[in-house]
């Protein structure tokens, strides 16, 4: 089959999404199919992907590139020759509104994953959230949501939490929960070690890997640090990922005279990730909002005790106390099951083995193996309607 994956925020932006739709490219080329990412263009950067980029006129807002949601001639055109079999969206977003507008013009079936949890975040992002401003923001961003949903063949959730919300939206369309495929890091090579990352030589790690946004709850991860730190002083805090909420967190880190026990490493290389969590103790997982929670999996298939709030999708993946901690959303709950897990190595080593067994069942040949039959299934029951 001929794929085209339409996705908003692309390299070199990088986040869960970007890592599942590069999961996803590369095993259906290694399957035999052939794989278009449609996403728009930023200025300077130049793709080095295994499979072809195309990229769409663009527009700029708060600071990053989003597709001009309009179907040009030009655009219908340049897709046209791309042959394709079908579309695959990745959520309401300008990208989603081309995606079907082109399935619609090309006679195309077309399908979407939602990945994230909009009106939460938007909730998160906006200091609007009181009437009338967040009434018509809500009021719109659930019509773009049910629009959006209305006309797809199928809908793609990473977890049944985020099933739920989309029936909770009054979404018809048929839903398959299909969480993204996890494959475990690559540390054929010797790995990295902590000083080589520049971190400390000794001590205990805590590790975030994520996004640096509001909506990741990252200010009682630091609430609950100092906690630990009142019963342990061997402990360090390291935040791999960046985002718009860095700057805060640093002003945050600095008026607390934490610069020296809190590591901000940025944004790292998906194969280097391996390396940081093979060095790392505890994976710190604060989120809120997730949708299925791609880092906490990861972190439990290098087989690293994890500790979660108990919200959101990331509790699919863990049975409390046997492959994980899961505590109410309280920075001294939080700070006890860390400190439990770096005071017993019987029981972190006891979360971390079970943790891997758990997400054996998210290795990519099984998970993209029921994505090609459901492509294969979209295709088959399709009628063309040109519009």
């Amino acid at each position: 089959m001929r794929i085209g994956i339409l996705i908003e925020l692309y390299r070199p932006y990088l986040s869960g999404v970007v890592v599942s739709i590069e999961l996803l490219a590369k095993e259906l080329l290694e399957r035999g199919h052939q794989v278009f990412i449609l996403t728009p263009e930023v200025q300077g950067y130049k793709d080095t992907s295994d499979f072809k980029v195309v990229r769409l006129p663009s527009f700029r807002f708060f600071g990053k590139r989003f597709a001009v949601p309009f179907l040009s001639k030009r655009v219908k055109k340049n897709v046209k020759e791309l042959d394709l079999d079908l579309i695959h969206i990745q959520g309401p977003y300008p990208t989603g509104f081309l995606g079907i507008k082109l399935a619609q013009g090309l006679g195309l079936p077309i399908l979407m994953t939602y990945h994230a949890h909009v009106l939460f975040y938007l909730k998160t992002w906006a200091n609007i959230w009181n009437w009338p401003l967040s009434f018509i923001a809500r009021i719109m961003t659930l019509w773009i949501i049910r629009w959006t949903s209305k006309h797809c063949q199928l809908i793609i959730a990473p977890s049944h939490f985020i099933k739920n919300v989309l029936r909770g939206y009054g979404i018809k369309t048929q839903i398959e929960v299909l969480p993204t495929g996890i494959k475990p890091f690559s540390l054929k090579s010797a790995p990295l070690s902590r000083s080589q990352l520049g971190l400390p030589r000794e001590g205990k790690i805590l590790i975030y890997v994520g996004r640096l946004a509001k909506e990741k709850n990252l200010k009682m991860l630091i609430l609950a640090f100092e906690e630990v730190l009142k019963a342990r002083k061997d402990v360090f805090l390291v935040l791999v990922g960046d985002g718009h909420f860095r700057p805060t967190l640093e002003k945050t880190v600095k008026r607390k005279k934490l610069e020296d026990l809190i590591f901000f490493l940025g944004e790292k290389p998906h194969g280097e990730i391996g390396s940081i969590l093979k060095v790392s103790d505890v994976f710190a997982f604060p989120s809120l909002s997730e949708t299925q929670g791609l880092a906490v999996a990861e972190a439990m298939a290098a087989g690293l005790p994890v500790v979660v709030v108990g919200e959101g999708a990331a509790l699919e993946f863990i049975d409390n106390k046997e492959n994980g901690l899961v505590v109410p959303n309280l920075p001294k709950e939080f700070a006890s099951a860390i400190l439990s897990i770096i005071g017993s190595s019987d029981l972190a080593s006891f979360l971390g083995q079970n943790a891997q067994k758990k997400v054996i069942a998210l290795r990519p040949e099984v998970v993209y193996q029921e994505i090609e039959g459901l492509y294969s299934q979209l295709t088959k029951e399709f009628i063309p309607v040109r519009k």
